[in-house]
């Protein structure tokens, strides 16, 4: 299917061997730059909830973290915002947090977060990046 997408431009186009491996980089950069807005959008959105339920089911741990606010989610009174302060932080895409133990049923979603973060950071981020790079080095060599 994916390699269908080039073959097709190259019979409507009339693209040499160069443009046809250019088209077949760019295809796989957007679909994992697609990839990667995706997976950021989920850990983002699970990361909304796992606020939610630590400010609604214990406070006194949410005082303790900041006070974080997520990105879609925000307690009475603050404003949420895309591009607030990283939490919960880079070191907790392998490490589970001590706090995690105490927050009750928030576990699960906490992995759901780590998952969706390391698949945007290491798997669809480097790939998009990779495959664009390759389809620049293809046009440049022509």
């Amino acid at each position: 299917m994916l390699i269908g997408v080039p073959l097709v431009l190259s019979e409507l186009g009339g693209l040499g061997r160069g443009n046809f491996m250019e088209a077949t980089f760019l295809v796989f950069a957007v679909i994992f730059a697609i990839g990667f807005f995706i997976s950021v959008l989920r850990a983002n959105i699970v990361k909304d909830r796992i606020l939610r339920k630590i400010y609604t089911n214990n406070n006194e741990l949410w005082k303790r973290l900041g006070m974080p606010i997520g990105w879609r989610w925000s307690p009475p009174g603050k404003i949420a915002h895309p591009f607030h302060r990283w939490w919960p932080g880079i070191s907790y895409l392998w490490n589970e947090p001590a706090w995690l133990e105490s927050a009750g049923d928030v576990a699960l979603e906490f992995r759901q977060w780590q998952k969706a973060a390391r698949c945007a950071s290491f798997i669809f981020f480097p790939l998009a990046v990779l495959f664009g790079c390759l389809a620049a080095l293809c046009d440049s060599m022509k």
